[in-house]
């Protein structure tokens, strides 16, 4: 897969996840209406923590298992986009989040339709995406991606301790 460092929209930067980012990064996903949205994050996650987090991203960017871009906007953190994944042959899995001062801007859509396009000029043409029942801006973004609803069941969120209802979507590239 053909590495990138850093993706373009009209209004963002997605640049490769570095060390760089972990101090904006931590302060952000220490917002609860962050980390109660996401299933991986801790409530109280540590700058610590979030420095470690990232140094996994970077090994997983060279095995093609972990490809995490920070969103900036001008020159401020607003955000992560990820696609994962454990084994080559699976299809990512595409996350995000963003600091509650960035909502409903439309960053979210512009960031996964960046990141959509550049795994599909890599030859990558699925993806499977998700979200808690309770956060349904979510869905919205992942329905203007052309994500359909895949089932649901619980999932256990790191930040509330507590299994959390949950949807699957999945998509399917029209070039694939």
């Amino acid at each position: 897969m053909a590495h990138v460092s850093n993706i373009e929209t009209d209004r963002l930067a997605l640049q490769r996840v570095s060390p760089t980012h972990a101090a904006a990064a931590a302060e952000i996903i220490g917002d609860p209406r962050v980390y109660r949205m996401v299933a991986r994050i801790p409530a109280g996650q540590t700058l610590a923590q979030t420095q470690t987090w990232i140094s996994s991203q970077v090994s997983g960017a060279s095995a093609n298992t972990d490809h995490t871009f920070a969103i900036m906007s001008d020159t401020q953190l607003v955000g992560m986009i990820g696609a994962h994944r454990k084994h080559k042959w699976e299809p990512f899995q595409l996350g995000f989040w963003l600091a509650p001062a960035s909502w409903n801007k439309g960053f979210a859509t512009e960031a996964a339709h960046a990141v959509i396009n550049w795994l599909e000029s890599c030859g990558q043409f699925g993806a499977v995406s998700g979200y808690f029942e309770d956060n349904p801006a979510s869905g919205r973004v992942l329905s203007k991606l052309n994500f359909m609803k895949a089932g649901r069941d619980v999932q256990f969120c790191l930040g509330r301790g507590e299994f959390v209802a949950h949807l699957h979507m999945a998509r399917i590239s029209e070039s694939a």
